[in-house]
């Protein structure tokens, strides 16, 4: 098995599991913060800006592990220009949720539309990117 992988025959990606769930992982629990972040993009939509940002600002604040609220973030503070904070918002998710695939293609997606080519090259180099070969999106952007 260790020389097949060595060969590149067996990968896996770099999953995060966790060892027990509570009630704080059911789908009960989470699925308001995705309903608040779905909230949060009629708002941006709507012109309210402001508001908007700051309402997926609270739910990453109250939970980290909402992937849905760093993505929606992102577009939004790339949407008024705010770049450098689209990047920074994004690596702090990738700290909270490493086999995260949406903050993980979105990083990718922004860091080729700002140019830094550098930082998707050492992303490509370090992460397993197995998804993005069948992602047409990643293929259109490159």
């Amino acid at each position: 098995m260790e020389k097949l992988g060595s060969l590149g025959y067996i990968t896996s990606p770099l999953v995060s599991k966790k060892e027990s769930y509570t009630p704080e992982d059911d789908v009960k629990t989470l699925l308001p913060y995705h309903n608040r972040a779905q909230n949060a993009i009629k708002l941006y939509k709507a012109g309210k800006t402001t508001q908007a940002i700051d309402s997926v600002k609270e739910i990453i604040s109250e939970r980290k592990d909402i992937d849905v609220a760093y993505d929606c973030l992102a577009h939004m503070l790339y949407g008024i220009g705010k770049s450098e904070e689209t990047i920074e918002i994004l690596e702090k998710g990738l700290e909270n949720l490493p086999s995260s695939y949406k903050i993980l293609s979105t990083y990718v997606d922004y860091l080729l539309e700002e140019g830094q080519y550098d930082k998707v090259i050492k992303v490509v180099s370090t992460k397993n990117l197995i998804p993005f070969g069948y992602d047409p999106e990643i293929w259109i952007s490159l």
